[in-house]
């Protein structure tokens, strides 16, 4: 009986002592201010648009909500250039194109929110000196691809830049909306037709490639597929972007009915953006913040926002200096 008295005693001391590890912690979430969300990318090859949201609380789930009935006035080198329209879906456009090396700000205002601010600087356009490519052959036979850019760098300046691939794919899908006649038997006086309902078509698209970073390179990935690249290690001196992209960049391209396997040529387009610190910041936080995500030791990475008394971006990006390589792509090994 003893015995079974100290296994009671045990057990009790042990709930016991779960319970003192617990400690209640009361939180006092606020009713936090709701406020605009703008969010805009600006080049010179394009019109501006800026598109607007508003924020939401910590505990709310509701869906995204768009702003419409929003006054955005634009600005060039403090100089008022006219005010935004509203397309639907939250967008706002201007018939207005940046150029180079100008400052631009907008001013948001809205009867259910407190107005916001943000300026932004659009960078001079860099050259591509150089571009080069090859292909790896893994273990299994497939292909892998590498890509070199050469820069050069302007001297004591702070400058970014951003690297996007792309390529042209033409590829079968179906369309139920389409309509096929085929002629079955024509005689003198009569024709019969079969009607069919729905085929394959031909689509073409332009894709983004998505580029991984050399492993010695110092470029970091773009949120969206490409490489960001700081030139605080190598100013004022040549550089080479390397990247790599595999043979799954291309599996939706077509090699014709006939099933054909021998190899084909793929041109990539190369894309080099000079873009601003709002931009780079942009993209270097939201990388952080994404990984993150789900991790229970990972430390809360707050987005970068240039947007004063509200939250979003407002950054700008040069016109790209372009180039292209073509490579051999060889089809897909399965096992």
């Amino acid at each position: 009986m003893k015995k079974r008295y100290i296994k009671i005693a045990v057990v009790i001391l042990l709930i016991s002592i779960n319970f003192s590890c617990e400690k209640v912690i009361e939180m006092d979430i606020k009713n936090t201010q709701i406020r605009i969300v703008a969010n805009s990318i600006i080049t010179p090859d394009s019109t501006i648009s800026v598109h607007l949201t508003r924020s939401r609380h910590i505990l709310d789930n509701a869906n995204i909500e768009v702003l419409k009935n929003a006054t955005i006035k634009l600005y060039e080198d403090n100089v008022f250039i006219g005010q935004l329209n509203y397309s639907g879906g939250g967008i706002y456009n201007i018939d207005y194109k940046p150029k180079e090396n100008g400052e631009y700000k907008i001013e948001v205002e809205h009867d259910s929110y407190d107005n916001v601010v943000a300026t932004t600087k659009i960078p001079i356009k860099i050259p591509i000196v150089q571009v080069s490519g090859s292909t790896i052959i893994n273990e299994y036979g497939n292909d892998s691809y590498s890509i070199g850019v050469t820069i050069n760098d302007p001297n004591d300046e702070e400058n970014y830049y951003l690297l996007r691939c792309r390529y042209k794919n033409q590829h079968k899908v179906y369309d139920p909306d389409l309509i096929i006649y085929d002629t079955v038997y024509v005689s003198a006086d009569t024709v019969v037709i079969d009607t069919i309902y729905g085929g394959q078509t031909i689509v073409e698209k332009n894709e983004y490639i998505y580029l991984g970073a050399d492993e010695v390179s110092l470029a970091e990935s773009y949120p969206e597929g490409g490489l960001l690249l700081s030139d605080e290690l190598f100013d004022g001196s040549n550089y080479e972007f390397r990247g790599s992209f595999n043979r799954w960049s291309f599996e939706s391209y077509d090699y014709g009915e006939d099933g054909n396997t021998s190899n084909d040529t793929v041109k990539v387009y190369i894309e080099l953006y000079s873009i601003n610190s709002d931009l780079y910041k942009y993209a270097q936080s939201y990388n952080k913040h994404f990984d993150s995500q789900g991790d229970p030791f990972a430390q809360p990475v707050n987005v970068y926002t240039n947007i004063e008394n509200g939250i979003g971006i407002f950054c700008g990006a040069s016109k790209p200096s372009l180039d292209s390589l073509t490579y051999i792509v060889k089809p897909y090994v399965y096992y």
